[in-house]
Formats: structure tokens, sequence, C-alpha cells
């Protein structure tokens, strides 16, 4: 993932010290599950790599996952989501992103029962859950195995008739998505931090 970013940002970027980078993101409530050693962000960028394009690619790694010492792919942050946009080539894929989003809206999104079903032929995919004792999902596109945005415009919807203020922010760079949690004025503060713009 990402492999563009250094492309695109490390130009006439300063070095930033992994570990300042680290500090800033905590201050916006980004940090590493608890357990993970500084060791896994390491596995997915070297440090000079991570310096020399600071944090996008930190979070781009902080994004994704690791393989426990159990065989588990597990999450190296709760407060972020990197995620392949062109990654929905079989059923199962939509159910984990929404798992993942439950867990990075910090319980704002409470959903049971999610399952997905996808149709490339007709173009179209369906997510299903449970919300509040009740069954419901929805239908969105499918196009060269792209993620349909449409799947957080009807999260974000959903949590705003719930009295959420919180909602889901996305910042997309070629075939990458980065996924925050929170208000505006956090995903503002991360835009200025990166340089870039989450809406």
């Amino acid at each position: 993932m990402f492999s563009r970013l250094n492309e695109i940002f490390s130009e006439n970027l300063p070095v930033v010290p992994l570990e300042t980078q680290l500090a800033k993101l905590s201050s916006l409530g980004i940090v590493p599950r608890d357990g993970v050693a500084p060791g896994r962000i390491l596995e997915k960028f070297t440090r000079e790599e991570l310096e020399e394009t600071p944090y996008m690619m930190l979070l781009a790694a902080l994004g994704g996952v690791f393989e426990n010492e159990d065989g588990e792919w597990l999450p190296l942050s709760d407060d972020i989501v990197c995620l392949d946009t062109e990654c929905i080539e079989e059923g199962g894929i939509y159910t984990e992103i929404v798992r993942r989003l439950c867990v990075l809206s910090k319980g704002a999104l409470v959903l049971t029962d999610v399952s997905d079903v996808i149709d490339p032929d007709a173009g179209t995919a369906r997510v299903s859950f449970t919300c509040d004792g009740v069954t419901g999902g929805f239908e969105l596109e499918l196009t060269d195995a792209l993620i349909d945005t449409a799947l957080f415009v009807n999260f974000n919807l959903l949590l705003s008739q719930a009295g959420v203020k919180d909602e889901f922010f996305l910042h997309l760079e070629d075939r990458d998505m980065i996924v925050i949690y929170g208000g505006a004025n956090r995903a503002k503060q991360l835009g200025r931090l990166t340089g870039t713009h989450f809406e």
C-alpha cells in the first residue's frame, strides 16, 4: 500500500523522527493497540521511509494489520483504518470492513449479524446488519472491485439519525483509502498535520 506516497509527499518535506510522529498522532487520539510493539510498524515500512515521508506512511502502517503468533490478523491500531480501494473481489470483505468501522467508532456504531453479498455480473453488492434490533442494510455499486464510498455516507447518515455528531472521514490517494472517525475539528487537525484533506 501507498507505493507512491514517497514520490508524492517526500519532496521538500523535513525528516521527522518516528517517535515525534507517534507522539503527535497520539495527541490526536491515534495510537497503536495495547501490546503492539514499535517493531510491528517497522515491518510495514523502514524507519527511513517513515521519517522521510512523515505521518502519511505512519498512518498507512497503523491502519493496516499484522499476523500475531497465533496466526490471527489484527489491526495495528483501533483508531484508524487503511484500505486498498480495489479489494472487493469476493464476499466477506465488506463484512470485515464494517466490523473494523464498528471498532473505529468506539461504540457509536453497534451492529450485529453483519454480512455481505456481491454480484460482480450485476455490478452490485449488499451489506446487511442488525442495528438496535432492526435488520437493515445498504445496496452498493460494484465496479472493478472498488469500495463504494456510499458505504461511509450511509453509516454517517445512520449515526446522524441516532444523534451522533462524530462521523467517518476519508482520505483517498490512488488505490489507497485512510479512514478516521471523530469530529470535523479532528479531521481538520489531522489534515493540517499531514498536508492532506479528510472529507
